[in-house]
């Protein structure tokens, strides 16, 4: 069996941001938008398409109205992270091919079998081998406990 390679990947300090809807547990998402179009004219005239009612407007002169109504469900989650941010990019090593690429690559999969259910979010972009390298990220709650003075400058500013 080939050891697998160990990296740590850090939170990048300066994408820290404040979440404005820390704590939240539910959202709306819009569902569908419905559109009316109403033209007025003498005549009757067939259109299939957008651009050629806004010719068939601007040739003749006709009124074009719409309204748009965008429709939301209300959605329950878990409450939302008090910060965003992103991990800092570490360049890996696949153990299998040698491959080196960023730790953004990896790729995920998982498997349901009849007895069990694995998964890799390890996996080489390159030769797809699974579980390529140990990878480890790191935490916003450790970064708090290791650096409480930024987190104290994100909570003052407004």
């Amino acid at each position: 069996m080939v050891e697998e390679m160990k990296y740590f990947v850090k939170i990048n300090i300066k994408s820290i941001k404040r979440n404005p809807n820390a704590g939240s547990t539910s959202s709306k998402l819009p569902t569908y938008s419905s559109v009316t179009l109403t033209l007025q004219s003498n005549g009757i005239v067939e259109l299939s398409d957008i651009k050629k009612i806004k010719k068939l407007c601007e040739k003749t002169g006709f009124i074009l109205t719409y309204e748009m109504e965008n429709n939301f469900i209300d959605v329950t989650h878990l409450p939302e992270p008090d910060y965003f941010y992103k991990h800092s990019g570490m360049k890996i090593q696949c153990e299998y091919c040698k491959a080196e690429f960023d730790a953004s690559e990896l790729e995920s999969d998982c498997s349901d079998c009849i007895d069990f259910h694995i998964s890799s979010d390890t996996i080489c972009p390159k030769c797809k081998k699974w579980d390529c390298c140990e990878i480890e990220c790191q935490t916003i709650e450790s970064l708090i406990k290791e650096k409480p003075e930024i987190f104290r400058e994100l909570r003052n500013k407004k």
